[in-house]
């Protein structure tokens, strides 16, 4: 993972990660998806070592270590670890830390861990290391591995937005880019590296420099080739794309409404011509047995 983005998150995830989920109801959403994929994993298997790759400010991190879960966060952000280890505290639970990038997991074993995670798209934000830091996912799990990563073609939309509205572009150079420069990288190879002369700007903006969309057989298939099987491969949030905000979030806030309402994104999300179509996220769980 590169400088840029840990001064990005040093800077200001930090301190908005924990915000986001109140902010935006899809984020809400996605978190609340994950977590039930979590509890039925988690119970459906004997889990007792976790590794969060890129866990940020402990989401995921704290949420399993109420479970009871012996839980590892790795990040490269120094003040995203020091938060995590704060929330923890403020919860009286105990979680494992350490300094580390995605694509180099060397200090774990192989199997070492019975579940790793890598969630909220720190395997997309590794290109172009990407496949090396899937590979090490891979490597260190030794029962299941959870993915949520950026969709290649759930962000299309999302990127042909900043396309309409040229942010990205310092107005003194606007006419030197072609058109859907954003949207157009990500549909022909899946990868959005900023040029140089924008990254001043799109830094200002608190954008990430680098990025790489997936297809979900990208990640499907290196699971797959080194034994797990496939339990779950969902657009994560596709059915929000048809809900408008304030009634999403009003959904949420009603549980009875809540529950139904994520068994239809479950199903919808997983059927094979949706499941590229995350808002804009794939969610991919991988399971085997350690021998």
């Amino acid at each position: 993972m590169n400088s840029d983005l840990n001064q990005i998150w040093d800077k200001n995830r930090a301190r908005d990660e924990d915000k986001r989920e109140k902010l935006f109801p899809l984020i809400r959403l996605q978190t609340l998806l994950v977590k039930r994929r979590l509890r039925a994993l988690i119970a459906s298997r004997e889990v007792r070592t976790v590794l969060d790759v890129g866990g940020g400010t402990g989401r995921y991190a704290i949420y399993l270590a109420e479970k009871g879960l012996d839980v590892t966060l790795v990040d490269p952000s120094e003040a995203m670890r020091v938060r995590a280890v704060n929330k923890a505290r403020e919860k009286k639970l105990a979680i494992n830390v350490a300094d580390g990038e995605i694509a180099d997991l060397a200090e774990f074993a192989d199997g070492s861990k019975d579940l790793v995670l890598c969630i909220d798209a720190p395997l997309s934000f590794s290109y172009p290391e990407h496949e090396k830091a899937l590979s090490e996912l891979i490597r260190v799990a030794g029962k299941a591995v959870v993915i949520v990563t950026t969709s290649r073609l759930g962000t299309i939309p999302v990127a042909l937005g900043w396309d309409l509205t040229r942010e990205y572009v310092p107005e003194e150079i606007e006419d030197e880019f072609e058109p859907y420069i954003y949207a157009g990288g990500l549909l022909a190879n899946g990868a959005m590296r900023w040029r140089e002369e924008l990254l001043d700007h799109v830094r200002e903006l608190g954008l990430d420099s680098r990025d790489f969309g997936f297809l979900p057989e990208q990640i499907e298939e290196p699971l797959k080739a080194a034994g797990f099987e496939i339990a779950v491969s969902q657009g994560l949030g596709a059915l929000s794309l048809h809900v408008e905000e304030e009634a999403l979030e009003s959904i949420l806030d009603d549980e009875a409404a809540r529950d139904k309402y994520l068994d239809l994104e479950d199903a919808y999300g997983t059927q094979p011509s949706v499941r590229g179509l995350g808002a804009p996220n794939i969610l991919v769980i991988g399971i085997r047995d350690r021998e």
